[in-house]
């Protein structure tokens, strides 16, 4: 250019040319130089041609041949007028708009140059214009000039108008934030540009400018500016900006030049899609507001917490930045309403409680090469504490963790999915090669990288078909889309295989989430119906869950708000768009020092049509590398390489499926279905907004929720003031109540077979809850009857009250199951099965355990904060019963919190649980192991797994660490607790062979059922299982198979057996499966005394009823027996002379043998009498018992294990019996674990009297533990354990019974000399026995009675019990009571005799 300046002036220069121009550009040292030219490059049509930020000042200009004439006129002319004019200064200070034919201008203008059009730049304009007068045919010097320059063009929509008009609002009023001068862009002009282009159309180029005192110069930012060719920097350098408490507001962040990097152990990061679905900020858009809010606020924060938000307009961020708890919690951000313009309609935002920036304390915008598509990135600086880095001297402890939050195309086909392949790429590509500025650093600080956003891939396998079959796909992206949650191997994958979706993380593969999410995952009140499988095959109504639609972030079926925005005729499905991905710069990804300890939801009713996601992670310091190795002074459990094993998580995890340990999406969303109506029922909701039949199969949206109870509020808290549904609600008292569920379900830890465990707390007393919850079960159960449905309906098992307190067992009959005849219930599966065997789509029904926790009004209202506090905190100042009940929920919530890698702990846990149920050690009310003992015997092997292990085990391994552990443990010694919380607050008993506590106090010992017997039967199992597992012999050989593997091994195992028979042919089920229940409950009893005074002899129980195969019955009638394996302790399982009298070296040791012997035989006899004399539940009419020695010959091998299940209105036929229901977490329960067969009654429906031998005893807890008899006394405030129980005796009868049993009390060792004899067995003992034994034909005994009239008579024993059956008032009705003896008939031996104490049968009476 520099030939220009030597031209001289021509008066034949002509205006008109658009190929030129002369402007005035923004500085590029101006603060508002970057978010103006980002705004114009999203938003200005000639951003392309016209790059930068600039007024106009004579365009169209001169033709390019002309221009260097121009130039120079130019040149002096402003040379000539340098001392008569000031400095030129603009201001920007007002915002406007041009519509025109197809689009509108909206740009920044100057209210002074409008106020004086003679001054300023518009004098200069009219100069330089008089310059060309003459030759002007565009008539430039007579259109009025407005000073402007351009911000974007919109279409002629006037929202869009006003949403651009607002941002260039916005631009002037945040201008100068920190002075009072008048608001407005502002700068000097020092100097003109001039442009110039080849052709119209294309690029403006910068090509001389000329100084304001007429000096022409060369440009020395040509080649700075031309380097944009039209579009935006890849990547722009951002401030950060932090809460300013003084000015309340977020300003420019300028940290201490010493200071260091804060210390962080845990971290959060979120990622909140916020949904913008208006341009104007609408009255239905801002009253979203505080939903999102809330939404954000909901979640506990960890030390550290980052927040990435996407869709963020300019009004949410200014009310989300004014929220003051959002100021406390995130004090810094990459954004600031009070300095900035959000550049696009939908933006991302990113949030921090701790300083970020790096060394620049600068953040990224990375291009993602598409309009209004770019990632926030910003780099995160953390570091170990360490003695030197306290004294401010460098260390190499420092680490980076790298965010970038991102909002990629949306879209369905062919070319939007490769859209997001490619931005993905871009992003993955930017992180690698920043890496490279680190290069020259010694030592590198070791980075880890973490993509959020909302990512747009549609995950539902369902959708990619419809797409696929649609032809919108094409098989290549069909095949991209069904990879593995779109990370895969080699490259198949859309997402780069260098990141790890932290879903997959800590979620095993189509795999519900945490039970807390249930709710997003289920619309509510409409349970799945789905067809589960490996196979991926999806039934059933729109509202089932089908593979890649497990943790959906976008669910129209349960959001509202998603539903608005499909299309409802395509098919929509939930997906996973939104995700958390972490990758480690290195190949290795054992360097990854980011460990994903949870992911999971929020937001569910938080205003936005997505749901959001976060993940919390703990910071090692140590590369995550299997070593034994650790610093910390817990005795870690150490792993060598040679025991790792081929079991993998995959095979396992099919494995468990297979066998039914696996929940499907029908068995979540029936006990959320069950839980919701408890709730409604118990908060008497369901009576105050009665249901229609006619709405039972409304589509799940639109659809109002009006009056529902708000289930998904946090930790399922439901407050009901019950003085509204009563008359005189003015004088009653308020009533709250929170229903809670506890246990498996609550830890995700459930199978299918388990129950819903339930605890409901209270302000008011026991008594009257229990009544309430009574009335309004039966009430709404009678309501359902009146308007026809059979369905959705909860009734009462069982209501017991034992020394822990009352439970009630409930049963829910689901809303979708109508007729549950002919169908079958296949072990493992809460779905019902047509005679193919093919599932109808229709659960079971499910039980219910609730028990109920009277507490003070404060603790209702902390309720969610309870397994926060520490134990020490006054609200926990409560009555030892109401802290234990309340236990259940604080132990249960403190493990999900702290135990490590719980996707893997759930895999383990049901691997283990398959393991005790199959080899017959999953019965806590027999003194086995139930859920609880497992949770914790295996939370205790995680949290003394080395942290830089325990995030790289398989449960192979875990497994092998749990076998190894406890093979070698000392139980007679040692307690079995938490590692964190110890058992320094737990008294052990000598009566406790095994001390398993909870981890708060007042610690329980769980496992206080546990006797010598079944101790030994534990450790045996478990060094089995130790020795199979350390060979590799494949899961089948660790856990036993399901068809009865076990069993016989039991059975072959031992010579001798304790068989305790029950028969039972009455009619009242209910009282039958009682009487079942409560002998499965007294096992234990036996046991304990067989350890007492025969402690030579070992036992081993099999928690289960077996049946003789080879007998017909009917089906009303129950019959089956109980096995107790029998030993000598020292010698071989096959050697009965432990049991046997039989002739020895010497009469001494055949003395003490014999005495053993007998003791062994009054043993059972004062089990069976202890037994009989139940009277509540022991009928002679309708039901018999007996308690004998068999051995393995009488056994037989026709013996399987009973397959039926006693429900209270019918039977059902179970596939296995090697599924035994889940237990409830009450640790504080007496008598066993609560599980899930009909046939338990794992609490005592009562305590037993004094006098006999087996009076209830607890091991740990003495004998004798009796309930009080004088405690209903009518106070409502009494300890639940202290209630009357039902239907027990009055005292008086009490007392009577009490002496009458003292009399005839049983002393094995006095029998023994003959001091007293033993009581003889009653007659009804001896027919029932000859009536039931299958090796007794009852055809060949007689019975001989005294007639009133004629003396001695004998009848046949069958005549005698068929007339025992008829009218009492027949002629030949004989009572038990004149049966004088019985006798066979082949030989005339008496077999039983009354008078003369002869029993050759049962060997009563004396009768060895």
């Amino acid at each position: 250019m520099a030939d220009i300046t030597t031209t001289g002036n021509d008066a034949s220069l002509r205006l008109g040319a658009h190929q030129t121009a002369i402007a005035v550009l923004l500085p590029p040292s101006s603060p508002h130089h970057q978010i103006i030219s980002t705004l114009r490059s999203l938003y200005a049509n000639g951003d392309k041609t016209w790059p930068w930020p600039h007024v106009n000042l004579l365009y169209p200009f001169v033709s390019p041949g002309d221009l260097p004439k121009a130039v120079s006129t130019i040149q002096s002319y402003l040379a000539s007028r340098v001392s008569q004019h000031d400095t030129l200064k603009i201001n920007l200070d007002t915002q406007g708009s041009w519509k025109h034919k197809d689009h509108a201008t909206i740009y920044l203008g100057s209210s002074a140059c409008q106020a004086d059009p003679t001054n300023g730049l518009q004098g200069l304009r009219a100069e330089l214009v008089t310059l060309f007068a003459g030759n002007d045919p565009t008539g430039a010097r007579e259109e009025p000039y407005t000073p402007h320059m351009t911000v974007g063009n919109t279409s002629l929509n006037e929202e869009l108008i006003a949403d651009l008009s607002r941002k260039a609002r916005t631009l002037i009023d945040n201008s100068r934030p920190n002075t009072d001068e008048p608001q407005g862009i502002s700068w000097d002009i020092e100097r003109l540009v001039v442009l110039q282009r080849s052709a119209r159309g294309s690029v403006m180029k910068i090509v001389g400018e000329i100084l304001l005192n007429g000096e022409v110069v060369e440009s020395q930012r040509s080649e700075e500016l031309d380097t944009r060719s039209g579009i935006v920097k890849p990547t722009i350098s951002n401030p950060v900006y932090r809460f300013s408490p003084a000015s309340s507001r977020y300003t420019p962040y300028s940290p201490p030049v010493d200071a260091l990097p804060p210390v962080v152990t845990d971290l959060k990061i979120l990622t909140y899609n916020i949904l913008t679905d208006n341009i104007i900020p609408a009255a239905a858009t801002t009253a979203r507001y505080p939903l999102l809010v809330d939404a954000i606020l909901s979640l506990s924060t960890a030390s550290a917490s980052i927040l990435a938000l996407q869709e963020v307009t300019d009004d949410f961020l200014a009310y989300l930045l004014a929220h003051p708890i959002i100021q406390s919690r995130y004090a810094f951000s990459t954004h600031s309403p009070t300095h900035d313009v959000l550049p696009s309609l939908r933006n991302c935002v990113t949030l921090s409680s701790i300083p970020f920036g790096g060394d620049s304390q600068r953040w990224e915008w990375v291009d993602l090469g598409k309009r209004h598509k770019g990632a926030v990135v910003i780099e995160v600086d953390i570091r170990e504490e360490d003695s030197k880095q306290s004294q401010g001297e460098e260390s190499d402890l420092r680490k980076k963790i790298v965010i970038a939050n991102v909002h990629l195309t949306c879209g369905m086909s062919d070319t939007s999915i490769a859209t997001k392949v490619s931005q993905l790429k871009i992003i993955t590509s930017h992180l690698r090669n920043r890496k490279a500025q680190y290069s020259d650093i010694t030592p590198q600080p070791s980075e880890s990288w973490v993509l959020v956003g909302d990512f747009n891939f549609p995950t539902s396998h369902a959708t990619a078909t419809t797409a696929y079959t649609s032809k919108l796909i094409n098989s290549e992206t069909f095949q991209f889309l069904l990879s593995d949650h779109g990370t895969s191997t080699n490259g198949k994958g859309f997402i780069p295989d260098i990141w790890q979706d932290t879903y997959n993380l800590t979620h095993a593969f189509n795999e519900i989430s945490d039970v807390e999410e249930l709710k997003f995952d289920i619309p509510k009140g409409t349970p799945a119906t789905v067809s589960f499988g490996w196979e991926g095959s999806v039934k059933g109504d729109s509202t089932a869950i089908g593979l890649g639609e497990f943790g959906a972030t976008f669910n129209p079926f349960v959001n509202p708000l998603a539903a608005e925005q499909v299309k409802w005729g395509a098919n929509p499905r939930p997906q996973r768009y939104d995700r958390i991905l972490v990758a480690s710069p290195s190949i290795d990804k054992t360097t990854l020092w980011l460990d994903t300890r949870r992911t999971g939801r929020f937001g569910l009713e938080g205003g936005s049509d997505h749901w959001g996601v976060f993940s919390d992670f703990r910071i090692r310091h140590q590369p995550q590398i299997l070593s034994a190795n650790s610093s910390t002074n817990r005795d870690y459990l150490k792993l060598d390489v040679r025991d790792k094993g081929t079991m993998t998580d995959e095979l396992l995890e099919r494995y468990l499926f297979d066998n039914g340990m696996t929940p499907s999406p029908n068995d979540y969303a029936l006990r959320e279905e069950a839980r919701e109506m408890l709730a409604k029922i118990l908060t008497n909701e369901s009576r105050r907004r009665p249901e229609n039949p006619e709405n039972a199969h409304r589509p799940p949206f639109p659809q109002s929720h009006d009056g529902e109870i708000q289930a998904e509020e946090v930790n399922s808290i439901i407050r009901l003031d019950i003085s509204s549904t009563i008359p005189e609600a003015s004088t009653k008292p308020s009533i709250k109540m929170v229903i809670q569920p506890v246990g498996s379900y609550f830890m995700n830890i459930f199978t299918p077979a388990s129950d819903l465990d339930v605890l409901c707390a209270s302000n008011i007393s026991p008594r009257v809850f229990w009544v309430l919850a009574k009335q309004r079960i039966r009430r709404h159960g009678r309501r359902m009857e009146r308007i026809g449905k059979k369905d959705g309906v909860v009734r009462v098992l069982r209501y017991v009250e034992a020394q822990s307190g009352a439970m009630m067992e409930l049963e829910y009959i689901p809303t979708t199951v109508h007729d549950f005849q002919d169908l079958e219930l296949e072990s493992g599966s809460t779905e019902k099965k047509d005679q193919d065997g093919n599932a109808t789509g229709r659960p079971c029904r499910v039980r219910i355990d609730l028990q109920y926790c009277q507490v003070p009004e404060r603790v209702l209202d902390s309720w969610h904060q309870l397994p926060l506090l520490l134990p020490t905190d006054p609200i926990f100042s409560l009555s030892v019963s109401s802290l234990k009940k309340i236990n259940a929920y604080r132990d249960s919530a403190y493990l999900l919190q702290t135990i490590p890698n719980l996707k893997l702990f759930r895999l383990s846990f049901r691997a283990l649980k398959l393991w005790a149920i199959r080899r017959g050690i999953f019965a806590a009310r027999f003194g086995y192991l139930g859920g609880i003992h497992l949770v914790l015997l295996l939370s205790r092997v995680f949290k003394r797994v080395s942290p830089d292990q325990i995030m790289d085990l398989t449960a192979g391994e875990v497994l092998r660490l749990f076998f190894k552990d406890y093979a070698g443990f000392n139980y007679s010694e040692d307690i079995i607790a938490d590692p964190d919380t110890g058992s320094t607050g737990y008294r052990r008993s000598t009566r406790e062979p095994l001390v398993l506590t909870t981890p708060h106090s007042p610690m329980v010992n769980v496992a206080h059922t546990a006797s010598k017997h079944t101790l030994k039967t534990l450790r045996d199992e478990i060094l089995l299982a130790n020795q199979r597992i350390g060979r590799n012999c494949g899961w089948d050989a660790v856990t036993g198979t399901s068809d009865g593997d076990a069993e016989r091994e039991f059975l072959n195992a031992f010579g001798n057996f304790v068989k305790i028979d029950i028969h039972y042919w009455g009619r009242n089920i209910p009282r039958g499966r009682s009487l079942v229940g409560w002998i499965e409950s007294r096992c234990v009893n036996l046991l304990v005394e067989l350890n007492e005074k025969v402690p030579n002899i070992h036992a081993r129980l099999w928690p289960g009823r077996f049946i003789d195969v080879s007998e017909t019955y009917a089906a009303e009638e129950l019959r089956g027996f109980y096995l107790i394996g029998l030993t000598n302790a020292s010698a071989t399982a096959q050697d009965p002379t432990a049991i046997t009298p039989s002739v020895g070296p010497s009469q001494a040791a055949l003395d003490q043998k014999r005495v053993a012997f007998n003791r062994f035989t009054d043993i059972l006899r004062s089990f069976e009498t202890y037994l009989q004399d139940e009277q509540k539940r022991y009928e002679v009419t309708e039901s018999y018992i007996s308690v004998n020695r068999v051995t393995r010959q009488t056994v037989g091998d026709n013996v399987r294990i009973d397959k039926h299940v006693w429900w209270d209105e019918e039977y059902e036929t179970m596939g296995t019996a090697n599924a035994p229901g889940e237990g409830s977490y009450n640790p504080n329960d007496d008598g066993g674990d609560g599980y899930d067969s009909l046939d338990e009654d794992s609490m005592s429906d009562e305590e037993e009297e004094e006098g006999s031998g087996f009076r209830r005893r607890v091991p740990g807890r003495g004998a004798g533990l009796q309930e009080n008899a004088d405690s209903n006394d009518g106070s409502e405030n009494r300890e639940p354990g202290k209630a009357t129980l039902p239907f027990s005796t009055t005292r008086r009868q009490r007392s009577k019974q009490h002496q009458a049993e003292k009399a005839t009390a049983v002393n094995p060792d006095t029998t023994l000399y003959g001091v007293k004899k033993p009581k003889l067995r009653p007659a009804h003992d001896i027919i029932n026995r000859i009536k039931w034994d299958p090796e007794m034909d009852v055809d060949q005994y007689i019975l001989g009675y005294e007639d009133r009239f004629l003396g001695v008579m004998e009848t046949a024993v069958g005549k005698w019990i068929e007339r025992r059956g008829g009218d009492e008032t027949d002629e030949d009705w004989v009572p038990l009571h004149r049966v004088l003896y019985v006798r066979r008939k082949e030989d005339g031996v008496r077999v039983w005799d009354r008078d003369q104490r002869i029993d050759t049968i049962f060997g009563s009476g004396g009768s060895y």
